[in-house]
């Protein structure tokens, strides 16, 4: 008899690689029950049906917040009944009768800590204080009913990973540096490195910049990104990323109020407006990312279309989220229904539908992960300025 769904809902899909395997399935969880609250992905190698320990590649979980588990530390491992690891299709992650899933891991002090989830209760080892044991040895944090947390399909493309960067050094083969130049940056650095405060975290794609306004007039603004291109950006319709901003702000011009704006983001060219295009003014670009602005609070998940010449064909705002948060985004050009989908997590698709024409590829082709900004200039003070710390990691396109 089947159990009672997790709610651990599949963000990417399978591609071919193989003719008797189906390929990695990531998985993305978000529960929050009675206090406990656990956020992350599992990947598998696809299997669908029940699944054995041998079947999961990787997986990392932050736990209320604080407590991390990551597969990548050494002497991580998982865990499963005789009955199974639970029962997997592409789009989710049952725990059935009879089934347990553990994921165990070492910490820095030298204790081992595992998350544990059965049919009726997730578990966390060492316990909290003053929860009951479990025959097996966990804590229990939160015992449950009979639930099921999030639905979802999530996006409509065939996804494959593209870049993990859990490498030595950003992959020549696979990005061109993105950076124009810019005498009013001051500060900039990308490289690969570790999460910020996770011990033996993995590498992630580490991106920074701070700019300052231009003094010359109170009329205006510059901008520019600052990242990773893809060297054939022709071949990308759809794209996910996990997304951490560590750090971001903005300070207004007194003398130049309105604008003034920093996001994290996804950026793509699509195709152009104009049968025969001759210039990137009618190309369509579309943006998912992390932004502040100076008019509202933050950070945001934004997405919008637009055409290269500033008409704005659509703008969505997804949800906030916090500093230091893992957050997935997803953008895909839908062209036979003429639209772009954008989703934030494991949130409701939104879709921007438009009514030009889309049949003409891009004059300038272009698809990048990087820091955008718009900086007013200021003759006052205090001078404006944008500054953005965020990690980019497990990108995925469209096979």
């Amino acid at each position: 008899m089947r159990g009672n769904k997790m709610g651990l809902l599949a963000v990417a899909f399978m591609c071919l690689c193989g003719v008797a395997r189906s390929a990695p399935i990531v998985y993305a969880v978000d529960i929050n029950i009675k206090g406990l609250v656990v956020t992350g992905t599992i990947t598998t190698d696809g299997t669908i049906g029940v699944l054995a320990p041998g079947n999961f590649l990787s997986w990392q979980f932050a736990v209320n917040g604080t407590l991390t588990l990551d597969s990548s530390i050494p002497g991580s491992a998982v865990y499963c009944a005789p009955a199974g690891c639970g029962d997997a299709d592409a789009v989710s992650l049952e725990m059935t009768d009879g089934s347990y899933l553990e994921f165990a891991s070492p910490v820095p002090d030298g204790f081992g800590t595992a998350l544990t989830f059965l049919p009726a209760c997730i578990t966390l080892y060492p316990p909290s204080a003053g929860c009951p044991r479990l025959s097996h040895g966990g804590g229990v944090v939160a015992r449950i009913a009979p639930y099921r947390i999030g639905t979802g399909s999530g996006a409509s493309a065939q996804m494959v990973l593209y870049d993990d960067f859990d490498t030595g050094a950003i992959n020549p083969s696979k990005w061109f540096g993105e950076q124009g130049f810019d005498p009013d940056i001051r500060e900039a650095l990308r490289e690969l490195a570790p999460a910020q405060n996770v011990p033996q975290a993995k590498q992630r794609l580490h991106l920074m910049h701070r700019a300052y306004s231009a003094t010359t007039d109170d009329n205006g603004s510059s901008g520019g990104l600052f990242g990773l291109s893809f060297p054939n950006p022709s071949a990308i319709t759809a794209i996910s990323f996990q997304l951490v901003v560590n750090q971001i702000g903005v300070v207004a011009c007194s003398t130049n109020p309105g604008s003034g704006v920093t996001s994290a983001e996804f950026r793509g060219s699509f195709f152009s407006t104009d049968a025969s295009p001759t210039s990137s003014n009618d190309d369509v670009l579309a943006d998912i990312g992390i932004e502040q602005n100076v008019q509202q609070s933050g950070p945001n998940v934004t997405g919008f279309v637009a055409e290269n010449n500033g008409t704005v064909l659509g703008y969505q705002v997804l949800g906030p989220v916090a500093l230091g948060s893992t957050n997935t985004l997803l953008l895909q050009w839908d062209q036979p229904n003429h639209r772009f989908i954008f989703q934030l997590n494991n949130g409701a698709q939104v879709f921007e539908p438009y009514s030009v024409s889309d049949t003409s590829p891009p004059f300038h082709p272009f698809k990048g992960i990087a820091l955008a900004r718009v900086v007013p200039h200021c003759t006052s003070t205090p001078r404006p300025f944008v500054l953005l710390d965020a990690d980019f990691d497990n990108v995925y396109v469209n096979q």
